[in-house]
C-alpha cells in the first residue's frame, strides 16, 4: 500500500506500507473459523494456502458487493457449508479501501456442534425424568393399592362370596288333552 506524502500542499513523497497480516491468523484462530481477503474481483489475496489466488464464486462475495453483510449457510467449493459473515469494504479513516472485503467463515458442523450436544442432553434429561416419573407413579399405585387389597380380603373372609345359583327351569305352558 502506498499514499503521498504531502507538505504544505505539496506532495513530499511517498509512504508504503506492506500489511503482515499474520496478527488476522493469531487474533482469529479458533476451530473452523477462517479469515479470508478478497480482491474486488472476488479473488483471493489473503485465506486458507488452498485458495489463496483463486476466484470465489459463491454467492457471499458477490453480496459484499452490495453491501449484503451475512450469508446463514452456504456450500462452499471444498464441499463443506459454512456460515459467513462479510465486511463489504477494508479501510481505515481517510486511507481508501482499494475495493477489498474481509469474509470470514465459521463451519456450519463446529458452529452447531453446542447447539446439537444442547438438544441431546435436552432429550436425555427429558427421556430419563419421563422413566423416572413411570417409576414413581407405579411405586405410588402399589402404595394406594395394597390397603385396599387388605380391605378386600377381609371382606372376603367375613362374608364370603356365595356359589353362582342355579339355573331354575320353568315349566312352559301346559297343552290341555283332549
Amino acid at each position: 500500500m502506498a499514499a503521498p506524502l504531502r507538505h504544505a500542499g505539496a506532495v513530499a513523497g511517498v509512504i508504503g506500507a506492506h500489511p503482515n497480516l499474520s496478527w488476522v491468523e493469531e487474533g482469529m484462530a479458533a476451530p473452523g473459523i477462517d479469515v479470508l481477503l478478497l480482491s474486488r474481483d472476488r479473488t483471493i489475496l489473503f485465506g486458507p494456502p488452498n485458495l489463496v489466488n483463486k476466484p470465489l464464486n459463491i454467492g457471499s462475495p458477490f453480496a459484499a458487493s452490495r453491501v449484503i453483510t451475512a450469508f446463514p449457510s452456504e456450500r462452499w467449493p471444498d464441499g463443506k457449508d459454512y456460515l459467513t459473515a462479510i465486511v463489504p469494504t477494508v479501510g481505515l479513516a481517510d486511507l481508501s479501501s482499494f475495493g477489498w472485503s474481509l469474509l470470514v467463515r465459521l463451519n456450519a458442523d463446529d458452529a452447531m456442534a453446542p447447539t446439537r450436544e444442547v438438544i441431546r442432553s435436552f432429550w436425555v434429561i427429558v427421556g430419563a425424568g419421563a422413566v423416572a416419573a413411570l417409576v414413581l407413579l407405579f411405586c405410588a399405585a402399589q402404595w394406594l393399592s395394597a390397603p385396599l387389597r387388605r380391605l378386600a380380603d377381609s371382606a372376603d373372609a367375613i362374608a364370603p362370596i356365595p356359589p353362582p345359583a342355579r339355573r331354575i327351569r320353568r315349566p312352559g305352558p301346559r297343552r290341555l288333552q283332549g
